[in-house]
């Protein structure tokens, strides 16, 4: 399986360096390579597929070096890379453990990538995917989430009017957690239509978007949102409480903030990390299962692609056709037999 991937995350990387990085990532749209890039509030990965990994690896770090320090970075190749991804897709490798919203910033990513993607990336991403389902329908939700460490953040402010800047997937979520706990007004403000629909079906507030003298009745801020425009000033009168989620950020690390409290997504991590303290163990079991259910796709996938080359394509087909015959034979054998065990057991029940 040719893959591979770049990335900086937030264990290791400072958020102003991320913040770099992901601007730095214009010259991919130049590039003759395909790419799935991985954008999230605590990574940001380059995943690629190419007869040379390592050629195209140095073609990437050529572009980046003069931008970002390379010692930020780190690289996987072949089964270490898909058994990493797997990992990400599955929560293992964020700042809550089994978080679901990983899995479908990974499937927008795989979905909207911009070129033709080569079959060992679609086959990555799929199996991935596959694995992060699996997993969580085995051992379900974990109880922390974004949304109830920042309830417990926002708590003493339940009855203050909220407002929600950017109409964001994670926005979007959040409200639907604070919605039955919060006690005062809650609003939106965002430049999408789809905002009006949501507003008018949850009742809930518009505001004009980046409008400051709008938001100065909203003490607490929840901001989400992927705009480049950053708000440089906020006074006291203003807000008291805002926490910034954005990755790059709005509200600009050099603002000037009279007697505001600012959270930002690094302050976030700091509280999730003594969460993961007590997890520890759930972590070290999750982690052996998605890399042995990672090591059996991969493994398959490497048998299958020797198999293409050793042998004529017809020929590979009718043994792939005959195993598929025999595997549905096996299956209704089972099938059968699991019916006949069935009816046994209604027996013996209805004698009671």
């Amino acid at each position: 399986m040719k893959i591979g991937v770049v990335g900086v995350h937030c264990n290791t990387t400072p958020l102003d360096f991320r913040e770099a990085f992901i601007k730095s990532m214009g010259f991919l749209q130049k590039d003759p390579f395909s790419f799935v890039v991985v954008s999230t509030c605590n990574r940001v990965e380059i995943y690629f597929s190419g007869p040379d990994l390592v050629k195209i690896q140095s073609a990437l770090l050529a572009c980046i070096q003069n931008i970002f320090p390379l010692e930020y970075l780190y690289s996987y190749f072949s089964k270490d890379c898909f058994a990493h991804l797997a990992k990400v897709a599955s929560g293992l490798d964020s700042a809550i453990l089994l978080e679901s919203d990983i899995q479908r910033q990974v499937k927008v990513a795989y979905e909207l990538s911009r070129k033709p993607l080569p079959k060992d990336l679609h086959y990555a991403f799929q199996k991935a995917l596959h694995i992060s389902k699996t997993l969580r329908r085995s051992f379900g939700k974990t109880s922390s989430s974004l949304e109830s460490a920042l309830w417990d953040l926002c708590f003493k402010e339940k009855k203050e009017p909220l407002l929600f800047i950017g109409f964001s997937q994670t926005n979007r979520q959040i409200f639907a957690y604070f919605q039955k706990k919060w006690e005062g007004e809650m609003a939106f403000s965002s430049r999408r239509k789809e905002v009006e629909v949501f507003c008018r079906k949850k009742k809930a507030i518009i505001e004009p978007w980046m409008d400051l003298d709008s938001y100065a009745r909203y003490p607490v801020w929840i901001v989400a949102t992927a705009t480049k425009k950053q708000i440089s000033f906020v006074k006291k009168e203003t807000a008291r409480c805002i926490i910034d989620l954005s990755v790059p950020r709005v509200i600009s690390p050099t603002a000037k903030m009279e007697g505001v409290s600012l959270f930002n997504i690094e302050d976030l991590d700091r509280v999730f990390q003594k969460r993961k303290k007590q997890e520890h163990k759930k972590k070290s079991l999750y982690e052996e299962l998605v890399k042995q259910h990672a090591g059996r796709l991969f493994n398959l996938y490497e048998e299958k692609a020797l198999l293409e080359r050793s042998m004529p394509r017809k020929s590979w087909e009718r043994n792939r056709i005959a195993d598929i015959f025999h595997a549905g034979n096996q299956l209704q054998k089972t099938l059968k037999s699991n019916a006949k065990s069935a009816m046994g057991a209604r027996s013996v029940l209805s004698e009671f």
